[in-house]
């Protein structure tokens, strides 16, 4: 399919800015796109495979340079293939695939020619703009790339400006790679569900890879919570020893007292049981160890929570620390492993 031809110059109207405010863009040809969240949490490579990455980017990107072009109709309805991200080249920091379609479409011939008229589309700028002096580069559809000159560096940024700040807030949703827009202008084109195929293909990919980060981040954060939670018993363990002792003590002082109310409750049955007692003695004598009972419990969870709660107030400890630690639990380390 052919590019879209150069429009009148009211599409290169700075006034019809972006309006991102219902997540949407409006393109120069006057289309409205929805636009889409991002969802995929970006990977930190390191500064020599971050490099590796974006140059195999920019080969991917010339080599395909006049097929994006030649499917310009098709990447102007969908949001995510007009926000590709395009690897940085000069002046041009990092640009969206949109953005240089409609450049070229939309602006002047020079920048889809060269100067005997053949297509070579202007891709790479280099130059001063207190000088004026600079360097382009273009691409041919087989891929050579060449030196080129336009009339001054403030002519051809100019013309890349005026569209290029129509979509300012645009890097805020999401965006298919160029590699994934290749995918879905690879489909077959006289299959409708075709391309809508492609389109799941990819948002199957990338669930797979957000689930993978998922979990790989919950792990982090489960070992950096480890590690905090360790840090916190260790800069309270005096007070974390004295405050588990302390219940402990008072724990089994409350498991004795119960022990002796069962007693008791054992032996008040048993007469009933005799018939030495008749009902309304027995609920009469049964109902005070129950209270005494349930007060007990009460007064243990009361010195508890409060002991916790002085010790919450400092807001650098946790209650799940705190009360595994007095319970004992084996996952944490305890005074002497410290």
């Amino acid at each position: 399919m052919s590019a879209l031809k150069p429009s009148t110059p009211w599409a290169m109207n700075e006034s019809q800015e972006m309006n991102n405010s219902d997540n949407t863009i409006t393109l120069l040809n006057g289309t409205t796109l929805d636009c889409y969240p991002k969802t995929e949490h970006q990977d930190c490579l390191e500064e020599k495979d971050a490099r590796e990455e974006k140059r195999q980017d920019l080969k991917f990107f010339l080599d395909h340079t006049h097929d994006f072009y030649k499917n310009a109709d098709k990447i102007f309805q969908d949001s995510r293939m007009f926000l590709a991200p395009v690897p940085k080249c000069g002046w041009f920091s990092n640009p969206i695939l949109g953005v240089l379609l409609e450049w070229w479409i939309y602006g002047k011939e020079e920048f889809r020619k060269d100067k005997e008229g053949n297509d070579a589309l202007t891709f790479n700028m280099i130059g001063n703009p207190m000088t004026g002096s600079h360097l382009c580069e273009c691409v041919y559809p087989d891929g050579t790339i060449t030196k080129i000159r336009h009339k001054s560096f403030m002519y051809v940024m100019d013309e890349y400006r005026s569209i290029s700040s129509r979509y300012k807030g645009a890097k805020s949703f999401d965006a298919y790679s160029l590699q994934e827009v290749w995918e879905i202008l690879s489909s077959d084109p006289n299959d409708a569900s075709s391309m809508l195929a492609a389109k799941l293909r990819i948002q199957e990919s990338r669930n797979v890879k957000l689930n993978k980060q998922l979990s790989a981040l919950q792990n982090r954060y489960d070992e950096l919570s480890k590690k905090f939670e360790q840090i916190c018993i260790k800069h309270y363990q005096k007070e974390l020893d004295e405050f588990r002792d302390e219940y402990k003590r008072r724990e089994q002082e409350t498991e004795d007292e119960i022990e002796k109310i069962r007693e008791q409750r054992r032996a008040l049955r048993a007469q009933f049981k005799s018939g030495a007692l008749d009902l309304m003695t027995y609920q009469e004598l049964v109902s005070p160890l129950a209270r005494m009972r349930r007060q007990l419990e009460t007064k243990l969870k009361v010195f508890k929570a409060e002991q916790i709660h002085q010790l919450l107030s400092n807001n650098d400890i946790t209650y799940i620390t705190i009360n595994n630690y007095i319970n004992n639990d084996t996952s944490y380390p305890n005074s002497e492993q410290q």
